[in-house]
């Protein structure tokens, strides 16, 4: 670190500035003893001229004396010099001694590599948030920091950029020695000689593992705010679809007598059902916990989704327009926070239109090439196509005064009660992590329009083939079915007897499991309820499997499926569903799990 600083280290740059310093006080010491010697003399000259009285043309006296004085004066303040020149370097050793005093205790990651990025040096705070020792890293390549994380395109260009001499920041997830990842916020930054040559690049690094836990503590607090908005507009919904399915029952018992048109009753309560399953698991997706999850999303599909579920905190007095491509947009992206973002757009919208005579909300979605005056505001944009979303509305507006603020966390010009001020906080945190941009246009008394730009992921969409929706049949097989909800595992079982299978209806997980060691080699599949008083489908699982016994299992979930994920996968030939229960696709992954335990046996 000394030597790249410029602090001198011991016996390089400072002693050999001691040595010519101390060569040039033998320099002056010795000059003023030829000075002292030389006065001596004059002064012996004199007093032997004043004894012979010699007499001459010329005196010297006078040219001795004035070449004396002039010497003395000379070395003085060459002397002065020097003492000056002394402090100046002591000054900068001084300076350059506290420089690397700071980078040593600085509480962020200093790392210099060379132009070819070997490590020369690491500070102790890289060295504590990697878990290497200094020798560990001396010498080898940043990439031992390097996870899977990142596409190698995204360190490509990190070169490129450093390379022509420019800075890169950004976020990396970054790997420590034990093989743990964490985020960090990185800057990296080309160090020039005097000849404007690049020579080394020094990284700072923050480790940012406490900041993104506080961010996703404000995400899910303002995740619970939109929540507790969606509450009244959902109700509305559902009672509309729970009216719908009454009328349609009915009808169907009065159609008894006319298969056709009792089929088409049933087929629009089957609909419903659908309808209102798919709402239910949307407000899941938007609710859930956990980490961010990006992978390539088709967009146009996805917002045409997510506005079926904002519509419902949209009130019908307001016009509710959409412009949705019908190109396909791909981007990369984390879909909850996406729908998240949907959201808050949608409330700050119908908020800002209260009052208005005519309100109106608009959502547009359409592909767009950046101009050369988008690039110019936005140098961050490397000019290929994005993806443009847009939600504007004829409200209130934003003030002017107020337009830089409004992405400040907690910043609300709502009345008490009626809002925290986490909503674009939130939606300008996710455009960022995606690698957006945001914009803001409104005006006071007209109206806002906010724009969210991606960047357009060129994959081709997947054609997926068409399934044809009919239940498979099972082949006299028999199940133990368990669900201590009475009404569900009734229809359940009726449904499997239906379509050829044995059932054996428990309401416990213990009665199940005492059933099934006594009759094990009867049962050819369990399927189970997650949760149940007594014991709960993973842990019947769990003492099945204890029995050395690997017969098929599905559980089925009446909350969120993705948090059960992992508690299911710690089992083999286990399979995980969401209520309600899709009966064609249970029927086809009975069918595919029995299929494989017959091959095995």
């Amino acid at each position: 670190m000394q030597g790249l600083i410029g602090r001198p280290e011991k016996g390089t740059s400072g002693s050999i500035a001691g040595q010519k310093y101390r060569s040039d006080l033998i320099l002056v010491a010795a000059v003023t003893g030829v000075v002292c010697l030389a006065g001596f003399g004059f002064g012996l000259f004199d007093a032997l001229r004043s004894h012979l009285r010699i007499s001459g043309q010329w005196d010297l006296n006078g040219p001795l004396l004035l070449i004396s004085v002039a010497l003395s004066w000379y070395f003085w303040r060459r002397w002065k010099e020097l003492e000056q020149s002394s402090g100046a370097m002591n000054a900068s050793l001084e300076f350059l001694r506290k420089v690397s005093k700071t980078v040593e205790e600085t509480g962020e990651a200093v790392l210099i590599t060379d132009i070819n990025g070997v490590i020369e040096y690491a500070n102790p705070a890289f060295c504590r948030n990697t878990g290497y020792s200094l020798d560990e890293v001396i010498g080898k390549d940043p990439s031992i920091l390097k996870s899977d994380t990142q596409d190698p395109a995204h360190y490509k260009a990190l070169w490129e950029k450093i390379g022509r001499g420019e800075v890169w920041s950004g976020i990396l997830i970054e790997k420590r020695k034990d093989g743990s990842e964490y985020p960090a916020m990185i800057r990296i930054s080309p160090v020039h000689n005097d000849a404007g040559e690049i020579t080394h690049f020094v990284s700072l690094q923050q480790d940012m593992t406490e900041q993104r836990k506080l961010e996703e503590q404000l995400l899910q607090a303002q995740k619970m705010e939109a929540l507790g908005t969606l509450v009244g507009g959902i109700a509305h919904d559902f009672n509309n679809m729970l009216a719908a399915l009454q009328g349609n029952v009915c009808l169907a018992k009065m159609k008894m007598d006319n298969p056709d048109a009792l089929s088409e009753k049933l087929d629009n309560i089957e609909l419903l059902s659908v309808q209102a399953a798919e709402m239910v698991d949307h407000l899941l997706t938007f609710a859930r916990k956990g980490r961010v999850e990006m992978h390539a999303i088709e967009l146009d599909a996805f917002i045409k989704e997510g506005i079926k579920l904002g519509r419902s905190a949209i009130p019908e007095n307001i016009s509710f327009i959409t412009d949705v491509t019908d190109q396909s947009v791909m981007v990369n992206g984390d879909t909850t926070q996406l729908q998240q973002v949907l959201m808050n757009l949608l409330n700050n919208a119908r908020d800002a239109v209260a009052g208005v005579e005519k309100p109106a909300i608009r959502i547009t979605l359409e592909r767009y090439q950046p101009s050369h005056r988008f690039q110019n505001a936005h140098p961050e944009v490397s000019g290929g196509q994005l993806v443009k979303l847009s939600v504007s509305d004829n409200g209130c507006g934003i003030p002017a005064e107020y337009i830089d603020k409004v992405y400040d966390p907690f910043f609300t010009t709502k009345g008490a009660g009626k809002g925290t001020g986490l909503g674009l906080a939130m939606v300008y945190g996710v455009v960022q992590s995606h690698g957006g941009i945001l914009e803001i246009v409104s005006r006071e008394g007209e109206g806002t329009a906010i724009h969210i730009y991606l960047p357009l992921l060129h994959e081709p969409r997947e054609e997926l083939s068409r399934v044809v929706h009919q239940a498979v049949a099972g082949e006299g097989e028999t199940v133990l079915l368990v669900d201590d909800e009475q009404t569900v595992s009734v229809v359940v079982g009726e449904v499997l007897r239906t379509l050829g299978y044995q059932v054996v209806d428990i309401a416990n997980g213990q009665e199940a499991l005492d059933y099934f060691m006594t009759h094990r080699d009867e049962i050819d599949m369990v399927i189970s309820d997650m949760v149940m008083p007594e014991l709960g489908g993973p842990e019947l699982v769990r003492r099945i499997r204890q029995l050395n016994s690997k017969i098929p299992a599905i559980l089925i979930s009446g909350y969120d499926a993705s948090g059960s994920i992992e508690e299911v996968e710690q089992f083999d030939n286990c399979k995980l569903m969401s209520k309600p229960v899709a009966i064609v696709e249970l029927s086809r992954m009975m069918r595919s799990m029995l299929g494989a335990r017959a091959s095995l046996c």
